[in-house]
């Protein structure tokens, strides 16, 4: 990290988020410290989605139904759906 003042810019926070992401440095997915899901079993899950209820995935990932909510819906995961 380099903090010397010329080299420090104002962004904001979607700048920032942009940043982290390109530098490798955004934890998001398996990387964020609180993932109870790895990239791999987020993928099954999504590859069940509509063929399996989501109380089953629950059990069977050990998460919450709201998890696998979150997932179906975008807001968790969301990239891998794409």
């Amino acid at each position: 990290m380099d903090n010397r003042p010329y080299n420090l810019t104002w962004k904001t926070h979607r700048e920032n988020q942009a940043d982290m992401k390109r530098h490798g440095t955004l934890l998001f997915g398996d990387r964020h410290p609180c993932a109870k899901l790895t990239e791999h079993e987020a993928r099954e899950i999504i590859a069940q989605l509509g063929l399996v209820s989501h109380r089953r995935l629950a059990a069977q990932y050990g998460v919450s139904r709201q998890t696998i909510t979150a997932i179906n819906s975008g807001i968790s995961w969301g990239w891998l759906a794409t």
